[in-house]
């Protein structure tokens, strides 16, 4: 990384520290991406225009990839779902957290009352 670059991502970046109430310091930064030359995601366009979606889960791990298929699925207005991709979580169970996920992904459609 060249002097510039490095000077530019100090500058760019805060730090603060904070005491824990366990008496650990902590210490926060915030990087503000409008003073860097990192890719920002792009905003929603206007209401009415719909994003195109491929949904990569692993829905059987945790509850909050649930969550997105849900919120996914109620904003039709908002998203044109192209499919679903179920994903391994476990590296030593490998294909039967696939399945596993294929499973809850279906049963959220299934809830959902979508034709899948």
């Amino acid at each position: 990384m060249s002097r510039k670059a490095r000077s530019a991502s100090v500058q760019s970046t805060t730090c603060r520290d904070r005491t824990r109430a366990n008496g650990t310091l902590h210490r926060e930064s915030h990087i503000d991406a409008t003073r860097t030359n990192r890719p920002v995601a792009p905003l929603p366009g206007p209401p009415g225009e719909r994003i195109p979606l491929l949904i990569d889960t692993d829905a059987a791990n945790e509850i909050d990839d649930l969550y997105a298929i849900a919120l996914a699925l109620r904003s039709p207005d908002r998203f044109d779902i192209a499919g679903f991709v179920a994903t391994h979580f476990a590296a030593a169970r490998g294909r039967e957290s696939i399945a596993e996920s294929y499973e809850a992904i279906r049963e959220v459609l299934e809830a959902a009352q979508v034709d899948y």
